[in-house]
């Protein structure tokens, strides 16, 4: 089996379906790039009262499209917050096809929720690390200091009928999320994805030496599974499928299980995208079970409660957030 599943068929059940013929003829269209950004809104936080953020907030809001040449409905839109000389935070995406595009993001309603429980319970001088961008956007949203501070637009998730135009697309991306010509972060988050991709106990050891003996709280969304294999497919191999949500959840469960076993992979974890679909993540082979990022998710080869490298401290949606074991202090994120 080939290892670079992330862009491997695909199941696709939910709505989008009807942009698969535009996608393809974009891919062959003399156009410099397959798709566009459309900036639909601009104002402040107050503007956007769905989003529910600090009305106070001194940062600017977009709401963006991605658009593709002849095609009515966009691919995807999101929303993001420009800080200043940081450059643009992503806050929430929305996908409206069920292969990625560009990107996956966890909800802005969980990240909130996490923001609010990193201010109120992990202690001064402690360091948060976690995928870049759920670094920024915690560093947008709370008081806490993040390791990763810079705009990597890593990795970019590109449909498959797009692939051959990967290295104009990534280009166009770091212009539009201006990410610096040199990222100094960019050497350090190779260190982190490689602790992730490392045994518990190597990668605890790896996370030690990147926080330079300050406390350190590592939060990973079940969504970094699949951006690690997207990044390192030939030592993590992840896909995914999504399924219709059952009325009877057993039902689903056993649905789902039956499934992996027949296809032969080794782990799986579920993700709820909404109330219609679940979308079921796995793990084709042992040794990406054996990892740490495995190990922090719930799949259903790992329990995160009995981790011994790091200690689970809380759990909100799809984050699941530790500390590292230098303390015998039970105290959790409530």
């Amino acid at each position: 089996m080939k290892r670079a599943l992330p862009f491997l068929g695909i199941t696709l059940i939910m709505g989008g379906l009807m942009l698969v013929g535009a996608l393809a003829w974009s891919a062959w269209n003399p156009l410099p790039a397959p798709f566009s950004y459309r900036l639909v809104e601009e104002g402040k936080p107050a503007d956007f009262p769905s989003l529910k953020l600090d009305e106070k907030a001194v940062y600017t809001i977009r709401r963006y499209e991605i658009r593709v040449p002849d095609v009515d409905k966009p691919v995807a839109d999101f929303h993001l917050a420009d800080a200043g000389a940081s450059g643009p935070v992503l806050l929430e995406w929305r996908n409206h096809l069920t292969e990625p595009v560009l990107t996956l993001s966890s909800k802005l309603s969980e990240l909130k929720t996490l923001a609010a429980a990193v201010d109120k319970h992990v202690s001064e001088g402690a360091l948060v690390a976690g995928w870049w961008d759920t670094s920024r956007r915690l560093e947008l949203l709370s008081k806490t200091d993040v390791l990763f501070r810079q705009n990597l637009a890593r990795p970019v998730l590109i449909p498959h009928i797009w692939e051959g135009r990967r290295e104009m697309i990534e280009a166009d991306e770091r212009v539009f999320w201006k990410v610096p010509a040199t990222a100094p972060a960019a050497d350090q988050f190779n260190s982190f994805t490689d602790a992730l991709l490392s045994t518990p106990e190597e990668g605890a050891a790896k996370l030690k030496a990147l926080a330079r003996g300050r406390e350190l709280i590592v939060a990973v969304h079940i969504t970094d599974a699949f951006k690690l294999g997207a990044l390192a497919p030939n030592r993590f191999a992840i896909g995914y499928k999504d399924f219709a949500s059952a009325a009877k959840i057993h039902g689903m469960v056993k649905h789902v299980k039956d499934w992996v076993k027949r296809q032969g992979y080794k782990a799986y974890t579920v993700l709820p995208l909404n109330d219609e679909v679940r979308r079921v993540f796995f793990l084709a082979d042992k040794s990406s079970t054996e990892t740490m990022l495995a190990q922090l998710l719930p799949f259903n080869t790992s329990n995160p409660f009995e981790m011994k490298a790091m200690r689970l401290v809380y759990q909100h949606g799809g984050y699941w957030v530790y500390k590292l074991s230098v303390s015998t202090n039970k105290t959790a994120l409530k």
